[in-house]
């Protein structure tokens, strides 16, 4: 670490890998512990265990909002702020991926995420968490029942005879061992995107009478679906109308981004450009489900919305991405995977 204004950090996470963080988390008095500009009350502060207040960032942000804590290092936490802006103290990194760092070995450390109608401020120790709902009304942290994660098929069985290529090998292994929006983006994702072109050049007729029979990875996908429970693919489609409705909202957060002319700007709009394309994987998985229709119609109502800003995307010019340039190639005529 040098100074405030080139703050570096090496952390080891729970994958055991080490981050370099080069970017400076956007700092506050009241990230620092104040609100409306009065000193906070430490009172306010209550102790609440870290599932707790994980899922409440799960059910306030977006898809993978979530807060874990380094299985290796005491006082070493990794947040996924998906679907919140945020302002830390200096201790906390923002890693290239998205997540932040939050290094509490030495001094407590603090975060304000917030969202529409929501600010959650976080006091984080190195072996506690503590946490204080900010605004009128105070939104309680309570714990939801939540669905029982399904099992994930594998992938040589979605697959079949298809080779996917390493990218989609890796988002299927990573997003397979997440949440049940997280798992439905692993299905659905291998399910659209899994290269038909070349399989059908390597297999010729046989691959095109598998396709007839209906032996695809698009049909297997539906299997697994209709296997859940019920309430599962209800829950299903409350999550993807969630990402849905944090989509809509993370266009606010580019529009900032460029207006301030932030360095960061490419890589969060490809982020918001993949994650439109990993829902719309979704949404066609859940294409017969109950409820769907009213997704598909504020899928389009979003589309129209992020469209209109034509000069917004010119001016982040989002970063090449394997997966857009794959979804361009195997679902041609979406609008998100258009080169700018």
């Amino acid at each position: 670490m040098t100074d405030n204004n080139d703050l570096w950090l090496t952390v080891n996470l729970d994958d055991d890998s080490a981050d370099s963080a080069r970017e400076v988390v956007e700092r506050s008095h009241v990230a620092m512990g104040f609100a409306r500009g009065e000193q906070l009350d430490e009172r306010a502060l209550v102790g609440a265990p870290l599932p707790v207040v994980s899922q409440w960032l799960f059910d306030r942000g977006a898809a993978e909002a979530a807060l874990v804590r380094s299985s290796t290092v005491d006082g070493v936490f990794a947040l996924d702020p998906e679907g919140f802006s945020t302002r830390a103290t200096n201790g906390v990194r923002a890693l290239p991926d998205g997540r932040l760092a939050i290094d509490a070995r030495t001094d407590p450390q603090r975060v304000l995420l917030e969202g529409p109608s929501v600010r959650l401020l976080l006091a984080i120790g190195l072996d506690e968490v503590r946490a204080v709902s900010l605004g009128v009304p105070a939104l309680p942290l309570s714990v939801p029942a939540a669905p029982v994660l399904p099992e994930v098929c594998a992938m040589p069985w979605l697959l079949g005879e298809r080779v996917a290529p390493p990218w989609l090998v890796d988002k299927f292994s990573i997003r397979s061992q997440g949440s049940l929006y997280s798992r439905a983006v692993a299905i659905a994702s291998v399910a659209r995107l899994c290269p038909a072109a070349s399989t059908l050049a390597a297999f010729g007729a046989a691959a095109v009478d598998r396709v007839l029979a209906g032996d695809t990875p698009d049909a297997r996908a539906g299997a697994w679906l209709s296997a859940l429970p019920t309430e599962t693919r209800s829950a299903l489609v409350v999550a993807a109308q969630q990402e849905c409705d944090a989509l809509r909202d993370g266009l606010d957060i580019l529009m900032e981004h460029c207006a301030e002319d932030s360095a960061g700007g490419a890589r969060i709009a490809t982020q918001w450009l993949e994650r439109r394309d990993d829902l719309e994987s979704v949404s066609i998985l859940l294409r017969n489900t109950d409820g769907v229709a009213q997704l598909r119609d504020d899928l389009a109502q979003l589309d129209e919305q992020a469209r209109s800003l034509a000069s917004t995307w010119d001016a982040l010019a989002p970063e090449w991405s394997e997966q857009l340039q794959c979804s361009a190639s195997e679902d041609p005529g979406t609008w998100w995977t258009e080169e700018r």
